[in-house]
């Protein structure tokens, strides 16, 4: 992630430690998520954290019938 906005990350931090109720660690996966595909970023979900797509993994999830984690 070479280009990051740290200044809406900062102030979006300061938003979660002013809240009542602090996101889940769900909420936040989504974020993420939701940031990185909306700069067309291919990535997934692993247990060591987001990791960038290969075109090897797309075309087995693809022959799986799966597409951005849900089974089709």
């Amino acid at each position: 992630m070479a280009s990051v906005d740290f200044d809406s990350l900062l102030k979006n931090i300061e938003m979660e430690q002013r809240a009542p109720q602090p996101l889940k660690e769900s909420d936040v996966q989504a974020l993420v998520f939701k940031y990185l595909e909306d700069r067309d970023l291919d990535s997934h979900p692993s247990l060591s954290g987001i990791k960038a797509k290969s075109w090897g993994q797309i075309r087995f999830m693809k022959s799986q019938g799966i597409k951005k984690g849900i089974q089709i």
